[in-house]
């Protein structure tokens, strides 16, 4: 992805990272909750990162409903938190909203995980950004101060802070058929290699626009990691990624590289691949093709995964 992209879709996304508000539910209260969901808002102080961020989880409908109690939910880990559910952004809540009413639509609890740009202790909010996001150098960000590639750490980040924080606050499912994390431009980057190193804990996963260009397409080479997994994955691009037209080819000659490598090294994966010819870098784009995304990811989702599997991971 070419600097001036990266400069111009952070700083925007930086400018979503305000703090929801969350709401508070009586006791016995479940009949007014019925028809709508839950947003709820608390700090995490990492240990990895060595910073703290606000983590919003939007609850089920019936989560507080009294004959739910014993009921647990599956979980869905969206990074670029506070964009993610943002309705400028990309509007995970309204579309979720949207899909609650379909049948076969499986309640997920979804998590989005403020990066590292929107912490307290950030100072350069575009490079933490890409510090966290980033598993290996951007060659092509040339700008100083240049991003520290700390991606490789996100996954403990995730799998051993994030995680056991919400499975000590709410009634989750376990397991890869019940996980899923989403992520676009350096977010769709890291989502991809935390599902390559981790393919056992992750079932579902949103891929929008991945900046595949990092370590010079070093994650399209590594596809066969994810030779026995079974779970589902949807990439999205379009064909005005980018300022020039060489940035603009080189976003969707990558992209399609990455769905071929996954059909060819992953034969028990589920794969829904959409290419959009005037798609561009934005939220915008990456809103639009989330209704079909999360329809793919999550209807049926459970019994699909267990019939492509001998066994649940």
């Amino acid at each position: 992805m070419p600097k001036s992209t990266i400069t111009s879709m952070i700083v925007i996304s930086i400018a979503f990272l305000v703090t929801a508000c969350a709401r508070g539910v009586e006791p016995g209260a479940y009949e007014a909750i019925a028809d709508e969901r839950t947003m709820e808002t608390f700090q995490l102080k990492s240990e990895v990162f060595g910073n703290t961020r606000n983590i919003r989880v939007y609850l089920p409908r019936d989560y507080f409903d009294l004959r739910s109690v014993n009921k647990a939910y599956p979980v869905f880990y969206v990074t670029d938190g506070a964009a993610a559910f943002d309705g400028r952004g990309w509007n995970f809540t309204g579309v979720i909203d949207d899909l609650d009413a379909r049948d076969g639509f499986r309640e997920f609890i979804f998590i989005a995980i403020d990066n590292g740009g929107g912490a307290l202790e950030s100072t350069m909010p575009q490079v933490d950004r890409a510090s966290e996001y980033l598993p290996y150098p951007d060659q092509s960000w040339t700008q100083e101060p240049i991003p520290q590639a700390r991606g490789g750490d996100f996954p403990a980040f995730l799998f051993d802070e994030v995680a056991p924080e919400i499975e000590r606050r709410y009634r989750i499912m376990y397991g890869a058929n019940n996980t899923g994390l989403a992520g676009s431009s350096y977010g769709g980057l890291i989502t991809l290699y935390t599902l390559m190193n981790h393919p056992e804990k992750i079932g579902l996963a949103l891929v929008e626009s991945p900046s595949l260009h990092v370590g010079k397409g070093v994650m399209i080479e590594k596809t066969s990691m994810l030779s026995e997994w079974c779970g589902k994955i949807h990439i999205g691009v379009g064909g005005k990624e980018g300022d020039e037209e060489a940035h603009q080819t080189e976003m969707k000659t990558n992209a399609f590289a990455l769905a071929n490598a996954i059909k060819e090294d992953a034969p028990g994966a589920e794969l829904h691949f959409e290419f959009v010819e005037d798609g561009v870098h934005w939220y915008d784009a990456w809103k639009a093709r989330l209704p079909d995304a999360l329809s793919f990811l999550l209807l049926d989702t459970e019994a699909a995964n267990n019939d492509r599997c001998s066994t649940s991971k």
